[in-house]
């Protein structure tokens, strides 16, 4: 496997913390360390018994269990008993760590505090839009209903929300017909996209990046229901492309 061993995973047990890490270890990459935040770190011990049943999706197994995924590949993580990112036991837990580089995948509708950033590591993120014109919440749905796709960008974290440098991005079709918009392809187009950073680090030693265009930001909230069945009609109707 292609060590990356200045970097870490530190997420909640989520679909897209799954998607990230299947996706990075079918593409070659290993992880230095992964620490992995749960309210109950029992239950992801339990789930670590998981047998492979199915054969591997096009895009991930959303049920498969993170330490069945990362048993599998031989890496080693760490479990933090904790529901937030900004707990005084996370905080204690980044100030320790040697590597300099963490792939952020935490509770949805958690912004980082400030004193995380003051630590000196790089956080790394994939917002489910392209920045600045998709900035906020389940922004996914809104870029298909305005254009019939959606995208994924690639960001070195600030304090700000989804602001920084974008180090990839890309844009996707309507997923096909039956795909779970918010299990699987928001996962998994965003996993695709850290693959894109991970591959262009790799190749020049580096992150580069472009500054986000202030001009051309927006800001959205949480689509509401109604929102949402549209662009499912839209997907069904279409049935994918």
């Amino acid at each position: 496997m292609k060590d990356l061993s200045n970097f870490a995973l530190i997420g909640a047990d989520n679909p897209r913390t799954r998607a990230y890490l299947q996706l990075l270890f079918r593409e070659g990459y290993r992880l230095h360390t992964c620490y992995i935040m749960a309210k109950d770190t029992s239950l992801l011990e339990q789930a670590a018994a998981y047998t492979e049943t199915k054969p591997c999706s096009d895009y991930f197994e959303w049920e498969q269990p993170i330490l069945y995924t990362l048993q599998k590949a031989g890496v080693p993580y760490v479990l933090v008993q904790t529901d937030s990112i900004n707990d005084d036991c996370v905080r204690e837990l980044i100030r320790g760590i040697e590597e300099q580089y963490l792939i952020y995948s935490g509770f949805g509708g958690q912004i980082i505090k400030k004193e995380l950033f003051d630590l000196g590591k790089t956080f790394i993120h994939v917002h489910s839009g392209i920045l600045p014109q998709y900035r906020g919440s389940t922004t996914v749905y809104y870029s298909l209903l305005q254009e019939g796709i959606c995208g994924a960008s690639a960001i070195i974290m600030t304090p700000k929300l989804d602001d920084g440098n974008v180090i990839a991005e890309a844009r996707f079709p309507m997923p096909p017909k039956d795909v779970n918009i918010d299990y699987i392809y928001d996962p998994y187009i965003r996993a695709k996209v850290l693959i894109a950073a991970i591959d262009s680090f790799v190749g020049q030693g580096v992150f580069t990046g472009r500054k986000q265009k202030e001009r051309d930001e927006r800001t959205y909230y949480i689509a509401h229901p109604v929102l949402r069945h549209i662009v499912r009609l839209a997907q069904d109707s279409e049935g994918g492309v």
